[in-house]
C-alpha cells in the first residue's frame, strides 16, 4: 500500500505541476485539462483518491476507473519502444 501510495501522490504532483504550468507557456487550464491525455490521467489517479475517501463497498464504477490505471501503464511502454533509456 505505502508504495502505491508514493506513486500515486507523485504522478498526482506531476498532474497538478503540468496544469500549473501550462499558462506560462501560453496556455489556459481548462482546454489544457480536457486533453484527452490529461483527463486519461486524471482517470488514473482519480479512484486512489475515491477510494481513500469511501472506505465502504467497492463499486463497479471503481472497477471501471482502475482500467485506466493500465492504459496509463501500457501507454509508458510504448514509450519504451522509443526511448532507449525506458527499456526494460
Amino acid at each position: 500500500f505505502a508504495l502505491e501510495l508514493f506513486f500515486t501522490l507523485l504522478f498526482a504532483a506531476e498532474y497538478v505541476g503540468r496544469l500549473a504550468v501550462c499558462s506560462v507557456f501560453g496556455g489556459k487550464v481548462l482546454p489544457t485539462a480536457l486533453k484527452p491525455l490529461m483527463v486519461m490521467d486524471l482517470l488514473a489517479i482519480l479512484p486512489f483518491f475515491l477510494d481513500a475517501l469511501d472506505k465502504g463497498e467497492e463499486t463497479a464504477v471503481f472497477k471501471v476507473l482502475r482500467v485506466f490505471r493500465l492504459v496509463r501503464l501500457l501507454r509508458i511502454f510504448k514509450l519504451g519502444r522509443f526511448a532507449w533509456g525506458l527499456r526494460l
